[in-house]
């Protein structure tokens, strides 16, 4: 994919596959590079078996050192953490934005320091070998992620993550809007919530389960173009099967898979990130 007009050192790079039957593929960064003066980014995609996939999938950038005009100051970044064996790393200041050390705490499983301000975590695994990565634990200061190949043992693999609390994942001279929020679910739950939900906009955000690890989303904010990221809690990986925020402004539905590391259909928490900059809005 390239992005024209977008080129900047390091950076990070996510990718979130839509996955419309809801049969567990998976898109993660195989890597990303300046040319000239637009961006390139290798995106990699896989079946619930590992096996490479065609399918859809969306994609965002994020690079920078500087706050934009948007910009609250605190709870905002981003790393890309490329050493995956390292027991300790520090990325350059080109590829983390108000994040910490990345430490290795056991095989696939990390930890980073966050502003105490951030509220929801996004993940995605880089390389060309099939990985998925969960949010184990945020809160303290700390977003810790456990991450497996496709059979669901643990695995080790270079990652990008991005965190916001109260604002906007993007920061540009357009205004943008977001909403960012944590569903919570488990096994044997009587049905999902969500819990620290945060709209650029007054309004309200709803979750359904309609089978076993099915889910829809819905929320008051939003308008295309967008971007939306999911990534699931406690283990697993969750996907994107439906993103409508093009039939009506501040009307955004979204249909949610979540499976085991394995690829079986499991009910588990996520996080959501939306974002838009949609020129629609005032």
């Amino acid at each position: 994919v390239t992005l024209p007009g977008t080129a900047a050192p390091g950076g990070v790079a996510h990718a979130n596959v839509t996955d419309l039957s809801g049969t567990g593929v998976s898109c993660q960064t195989a890597r990303w590079w300046p040319q000239g003066t637009d961006e390139a980014i290798e995106v990699a995609c896989f079946d619930r078996t590992g096996a490479p996939v065609d399918v859809p999938f969306t994609g965002l950038f994020l690079g920078g050192t500087q706050d934009g005009p948007n910009s609250l100051g605190i709870s905002r970044g981003y790393v890309y953490a490329a050493d995956p064996s390292a027991a300790r790393q520090t990325p350059p200041a080109a590829s983390s934005q108000r994040t910490g050390a990345v430490t290795r705490t056991g095989t696939g499983r990390y930890s980073t320091g966050v502003p105490a301000a951030s509220t929801v975590v996004q993940v995605t695994p880089v390389g060309t070998a099939a990985r998925h990565c969960a949010v184990t634990g945020l809160g303290g200061g700390t977003a810790s992620i456990a991450c497996t190949d496709f059979s669901g043992a643990p695995a080790d693999t270079a990652f990008v993550l991005s965190h916001t609390g109260a604002q906007s994942l993007l920061d540009d001279r357009r205004l943008p809007h977001g909403v960012s929020l944590v569903a919570d679910d488990a096994p044997g739950a009587a049905a999902p919530t969500i819990t620290a939900p945060w709209m650029s906009r007054p309004g309200s955000a709803t979750i359904t389960r309609n089978a076993t690890g099915s889910y829809v989303v819905r929320f008051t904010v939003g308008y295309l173009s967008s971007y939306t990221h999911v990534t699931a809690t406690g283990g697993g990986y969750c996907s994107t099967k439906l993103r409508n925020d093009y039939s009506r402004k501040d009307d955004v539905y979204l249909a949610v898979a979540c499976f085991t590391a394995s690829g079986a259909p499991a009910n588990t928490g996520f996080q959501v990130t939306y974002m838009t900059a949609s020129p629609y809005y005032p």
